[in-house]
């Protein structure tokens, strides 16, 4: 409102949205014309705005001007050093005899070690509650929140209760999959089944993290590449070893860090690709480099074979789930488990032909990859998902908000 207040002919609900989507980072599905319209149509039931005549153009008066500064000034440089500056919920010994201030500031200590929960998949009532709160509790603003025409915004229940404070781009993304026909699929975490995405939309916090799975797909896809390289008799067998730096910093090291921030996310199912192929690699590092000598000559083909045939067993299981994530991360799957029954059977059966298809399949699977690290890089730098890749799951009656 203060950044469109100095208009001198006013503004209009367009540009209203427009400064919305600039200032939070949304975009036009998540604050819609209609819902900005009806901010304003509160605005003005607040005296905030003015709207004179049948004019189509707001303005915003010098007093309204001045609360709204007062109260972001009370916020900013008040409250939010205060609670910034609460680090732990034991200060000293509490007071034997306890009063109104006592308690409120102890709850406010409490809450910020313990931060209350915001509502997600496992606590499927906490959306109805911010819906249609406590009749008891003592509200903030007794009417509904901007951006939000379901329900109260700001919540402030009894003592005993907990509190619960949603910002603008929460009662968005809250509003979004309650009333729409299907969840829309992260465009930058192919990973992301539904759970997944049903915890970023829920969690302002998750959404902050960066998505981790184009490092991760980019870590798995150049590693792969030089293995299958020498695999498919492009490289020669005795260059090997330039892969096993690749195998323990990229392909080991930030793959298993990229799982361990899916896992961050609340991404089951990146955590657990990432962090296994991550430790593949660091596997494949440490038996070439500290026990291959040990095994000997005449049973390097039967080790090499069952390890792996052992991830390729596991690959098999990955698909499976990837069956409700997206479909070019499913095809990855599909090939990658091809290309290690390849490379187990050739190893197994000492046929270097199938140890060459297996490199030459390897070389798909690197390239499906990279991709996939496209696609995630390119929707974060664009702002829109550039590359297609179809999801292959349907949101529940639960999502669909009916």
């Amino acid at each position: 409102m203060l950044a469109l207040a100095p208009a001198p002919h006013g503004f209009t609900v367009s540009d209203f949205a427009a400064k919305v989507h600039a200032m939070t980072g949304t975009f036009d599905a998540d604050y819609t014309i209609r819902q900005a319209a009806y901010d304003l149509r509160k605005l003005r039931g607040k005296q905030l705005v003015d709207k004179p005549g049948r004019t189509r153009r707001y303005h915003v008066p010098p007093l309204a001007a001045r609360t709204i500064a007062a109260l972001l000034t009370l916020r900013d440089q008040v409250i939010a050093p205060i609670l910034a500056g609460i680090r732990s919920p034991r200060m000293g010994r509490k007071p034997k005899a306890w009063n109104s201030i006592d308690r409120d500031y102890e709850q406010l200590r409490s809450l910020q070690a313990d931060p209350p929960r915001r509502p997600g998949p496992h606590d499927p009532g906490a959306a109805s509650r911010l819906r249609n709160p406590n009749p008891h509790a003592a509200y903030i603003d007794n009417e509904p929140s901007i951006g939000n025409p379901q329900g109260p915004g700001h919540i402030r229940q009894p003592m005993n209760e907990e509190v619960q404070i949603m910002s603008l781009r929460e009662q968005g993304s809250a509003h979004h999959a309650d009333h729409t026909d299907g969840i829309l699929p992260d465009i930058n975490d192919p990973t992301a089944g539904q759970v997944a995405i049903s915890r970023e939309l829920a969690s302002e916090q998750v959404r902050m993290i960066a998505d981790p799975a184009p490092l991760g797909l980019g870590a798995f896809g150049l590693t792969t590449l030089l293995l299958s390289l020498v695999n498919a008799g492009v490289m020669d067998k005795a260059t090997e070893p330039v892969v096993l730096g690749v195998a323990l910093a990229y392909g080991g090291v930030a793959q298993m860090l990229a799982g361990m921030w899916e896992f961050r996310k609340g991404n089951v199912f990146g955590a657990t690709a990432f962090t296994s192929y991550g430790a593949f690699w660091l596997s494949f590092w440490a038996y070439v480099v500290f026990y291959a000598e040990e095994v000997p000559a005449q049973n390097h083909g039967q080790a090499a074979g069952w390890f792996l045939m052992a991830w390729a067993i596991f690959t098999i299981l990955m698909l499976i789930a990837a069956l409700r994530t997206t479909a070019v991360l499913a095809f990855l799957f599909a090939i990658l488990a091809v290309v290690f029954f390849l490379l187990s059977f050739g190893a197994l059966a000492s046929n270097p032909g199938l140890t060459k298809v297996g490199g030459i399949l390897g070389i798909a699977t690197a390239a499906v990859a990279w991709y996939l690290c496209l696609a995630g890089v390119m929707a974060s730098t664009f702002g829109r998902p550039i590359l297609p890749n179809r999801p292959l799951f349907r949101a529940s009656q639960g999502d669909k908000g009916g």
